[in-house]
């Protein structure tokens, strides 16, 4: 153990003089991270051997050292430290060794800024490096100068060194004017912070601890938590904690959330009086959110989702209240809260393929086995019926003649008419006749049935229903301004049918527009599924419930959707309880069920209304108000239902007349015998 200690320790101590003595910026971030990273897993596994990158012989003054120790103990869970200094009079090795030998450490990095403050960006990213290996980090900060402290909160909150459940604990000789200007920095207002200072009334021994409160029953938000003195150690304030829960009650405070109509999910009613209401699953989700936690709600005006997402980025908003897909470019920019929604999955709605007229009507009633069955039993019969006429009458004067009449009215039986020739009155006819009327009477009345069904309702051809479908077959996308990320998302996919339709997707059409341009064919709009059928529910939808638009059975595509929230923040795991409530007891889907239905009532109400208005200024044709009528009316057949049998008997009538004419010619054609006979007799 002790080989492996010594060498551990002379690999550090190797790459602190590289860290000391190289020039590039880029080689130090790469040292440091590789210092860090070896630090805490050689404290981890080992002896916890304190980083110290520079020693220092100032001693701790003011009893920074031993309030510090003991805010730690007992008041933070066993976690890797990481320390920041900027150089002020703290003997900082004797605070790593006094941290590295508390039973609760994992691990210790201190990091002293002293001889060059430029390097704090990037030796902040590498500590975030170092943070995200490791499963719980407390930061601490000691620094006597204001100035240094927000320059810390800035490049800490750009390069997300802190998370939602970090605490940072700053110690420093702070005047109260000094607290109260750190105070309404993001980093303090917001995250588990406790701020360490002397006391002001003289007592060297005496340290006075804070946090913030950003919603509180008080007017102020600064708060007094605890004390420490040599006399009396720490004494915790009344009611307080060292890192109280900040949002578990807002007190009734207004939070910012920004939205915009996405429908059933966010809907939003303005009224001549000026007034403003909201509804939606969503929105009813929010105010449940905020019954729960006791914050009123603002609604800050935007004008594009794009500033939704960006007024959520730059922290001005707490969420944004609509639901978003979870997607890696938004994921540079937002968090998200857990997801909530799998019904909104991104999917196309086109429109219905066209019934156009088709002449195989006549043929769809049977599957080509069973015609080919029905037409091998006519030849077999008109044989068989042939072999009878040539056994049994064999001089009959006109038995060449009886061989076509025989085949024309087995054809007719098909047809449902009788048997005009006079056959041999024998066993052998009797029986194959018997059989054969059998075969027809079965045959013919399943054909009518089917028939029947199949012009009232006729085959429609196939539509697109999934992407690979839609991508072959649509010409044009249209897709809603927020696309724009979808559309990278899409290029950069690794699947072919990703790429093919992120190349052919056009972005900033509205959903009515897209819908609108859709029915003309071979055109298609994306958007959330849900807001999809509700759109077509409202306004694409005839009185009988019937619409000529559909969506896709297959999602273009499926992901995780929930609400984005800032980077890191502190008060998702309250959102997030909120939500997990009310996903299990059912009432998301309860509301999400409740708006579908009423926008599909409304929609049917507002075209009925059209139609009825439309009737009493006599400016609609009769077809119009017989589709408004019930669903269970009688609707007449149509060109398309009838086309088969028109053109049937167009070709027959075309054939007859052809036959016609052929007989005309051969007659004219050839020699007038009957004169000459004449003559003769």
């Amino acid at each position: 153990m002790k080989d492996v200690l010594r060498l551990q320790y002379l690999s550090l101590t190797y790459l602190r003089k590289l860290f000391q003595y190289t020039e590039s910026e880029e080689m130090k971030f790469t040292f440091f991270g590789l210092i860090l990273r070896a630090v805490l897993v050689t404290e981890i596994t080992t002896a916890r051997l304190p980083l110290i990158i520079e020693e220092k012989a100032a001693s701790s003054r003011d009893g920074a050292l031993t309030a510090l120790i003991s805010v730690t103990e007992g008041h933070l869970p066993s976690c890797s430290y990481i320390l920041f200094m900027d150089g002020s009079a703290y003997n900082y090795g004797a605070i790593s060794k006094e941290l590295s030998d508390f039973g609760k450490s994992e691990g210790v990095a201190v990091l002293d800024f002293s001889t060059n403050r430029t390097h704090l960006e990037y030796l902040i990213s590498a500590a975030r490096q170092l943070r995200l290996s490791l499963s719980c980090v407390t930061v601490f900060v000691l620094s006597d100068d204001p100035a240094f402290l927000l320059k810390f909160a800035e490049t800490s909150l750009a390069n997300r060194l802190l998370t939602g459940s970090s605490r940072l604990v700053v110690v420093g000789r702070l005047s109260n004017k000094d607290v109260d200007f750190l105070s309404s920095h993001w980093v303090f207002f917001m995250l588990e912070t406790l701020v360490v200072v002397p006391s002001q009334y003289k007592d060297r021994e005496r340290w006075e601890m804070y946090t913030v409160l950003p919603f509180s029953a008080s007017s102020s938000h600064l708060i007094n938590a605890a004390t420490w003195s040599t006399a009396k150690g720490l004494v915790l304030s009344a009611n307080m904690t060292l890192f109280p829960d900040k949002f578990s009650n807002f007190f009734g405070s207004s939070v910012n959330v920004t939205a915009l109509p996405y429908k059933p999910y966010w809907t939003k009613d303005e009224y001549p009086d000026g007034r403003v209401t909201y509804s939606g699953a969503d929105r009813l989700m929010l105010e449940a959110m905020a019954q729960a936690l006791n914050f009123s709600i603002y609604v800050m005006p935007v004008a594009s989702w794009d500033e939704v997402l960006q007024r959520v980025s730059d922290r001005t908003s707490m969420v944004a209240s609509v639901v978003h897909m979870v997607l890696p470019q938004r994921l540079q920019r937002v968090d998200f809260t857990r997801t909530y929604e799998h019904g909104i999955n991104i999917a196309f709605s086109m429109a219905k393929p066209v019934l156009e007229p088709q002449w195989q009507s006549l043929y769809y009633p049977l599957k080509s086995l069973v015609w080919l069955c029905v037409l091998v039993a006519l030849v077999v019969t008109i044989i068989c019926f042939i072999l009878i006429i040539m056994g049994s009458m064999e001089n009959h004067p006109k038995k060449t003649s009886l061989y076509g009449l025989v085949i024309v009215d087995i054809f007719g039986t098909l047809l449902g008419q009788t048997l005009n020739v006079k056959l041999p009155m024998i066993a052998p006819t009797r029986i194959l006749l018997v059989s054969w009327l059998v075969f027809t009477f079965i045959v013919t009345n399943l054909y009518r049935s089917n028939l029947m069904a199949f012009l009232i309702a006729p085959r429609y051809p196939p539509r697109p229903e999934s992407l690979e479908q839609m991508v072959k077959v649509a010409k044009r996308v249209t897709m809603p301004s927020y696309g724009a990320e979808f559309r990278d998302y899409l290029k950069n996919s690794e699947f072919e049918s990703f790429r093919a339709l992120g190349a052919m997707l056009e972005v900033g059409v509205s959903v009515t527009e897209g819908l609108t341009q859709a029915l003309g064919g071979r055109q298609c709009h994306i958007d959330g599924t849900r807001y999809l059928e509700q759109q077509i529910a409202e306004h694409f939808t005839e009185a009988n419930g019937d619409s000529r638009l559909y969506v896709g059975r297959e999602g273009v595509l499926p992901g995780l959707n929930a609400w984005p929230i800032p980077h890191d923040a502190p008060y998702k795991e309250n959102f997030d309880a909120v939500i997990l409530a009310i996903i299990e007891g059912g009432l998301y889907n309860k509301w999400m069920k409740d708006m579908l239905d009423q926008a599909r009532k409304e929609g049917r109400q507002r075209r009925r209304e059209k139609i009825q208005q439309l009737l009493s200024e006599k400016k609609i044709v009769e077809e119009v108000s017989s589709d408004s009528g019930n669903d269970n009316e009688a609707k007449p057949l149509t060109i398309v239902h009838l086309q088969g049998p028109l053109i049937l008997v167009v070709l027959g009538a075309a054939g007859g007349f052809i036959v016609f004419l052929l007989e005309v010619l051969l007659n004219y054609l050839s020699p007038k015998q009957g004169a000459g006979s004449r003559v003769q007799m």
